[in-house]
């Protein structure tokens, strides 16, 4: 893929150190149980067939959780080479690209979610509109880092060349509100979920 923007190259210039792909690895797996758990949830009890993850990372809920649902069609869009060959070997139906610019069309996917990405962007509402624009129905946000209040923490790391963004939950909900969409903060234990609903 060409083009990729500096902050989101970390993740290929980095996984080819078997020491640092462990440490992602562990970053991943030894969190979020409580939001993968709720997320899951609403996934059956909305019988949600058709699913979009980005940025899936070591592709724990498929593991966990789509494997085994053989009614849920699962499709997974990441930035990294590394990610998407390593999801493709596990089966997987993977393909690279931005979230900024899902490569799907309009309203394609009964649930389009991702977890800890806006986090690493420059910022969200690019990629939060092109959520929006591939499902026809839910969107799914998990965020580590939020602010109450009405001001964006923009945290920019140029030594290793990549942001931890804390974005405003006012300015969110303005974002969402000023499009008429619902939605609700579901709260875990270690993140939190914006669940929204077209």
């Amino acid at each position: 893929m060409e083009n990729i923007k500096e902050h989101l190259q970390w993740w290929e210039n980095n996984l080819s150190s078997n020491e640092l792909e462990k440490e992602f690895e562990g970053w991943l797996e030894n969190s979020d149980y409580d939001s993968r758990k709720k997320l899951f949830l609403i996934i059956q009890q909305r019988a949600i067939n058709n699913v979009l993850e980005l940025g899936p990372g070591t592709f724990i809920d498929y593991q966990m959780f789509f494997y085994k649902e053989k009614n849920i069609s699962y499709h997974s869009v990441d930035i990294t080479k590394k990610i998407v060959d390593n999801g493709k070997k596990m089966g997987i139906e993977c393909s690279q690209g931005s979230i900024e610019q899902i490569k799907y069309p309009d309203s394609h996917f009964n649930l389009v979610y991702c977890r800890h990405v806006f986090e690493h962007l420059d910022y969200y509402t690019q990629a939060l509109s092109e959520m929006i624009r591939v499902s026809n129905k839910y969107v799914a946000v998990i965020f580590w880092l939020i602010n109450d209040g009405d001001f964006d923490s923009i945290n920019y790391d140029s030594n290793v060349k990549l942001y931890h963004n804390r974005y405003s939950k006012t300015k969110i909900e303005t974002f969402l509100t000023e499009q008429n969409l619902k939605f609700n903060w579901v709260y875990c234990s270690n993140d939190i979920i914006l669940f929204i609903e077209k």
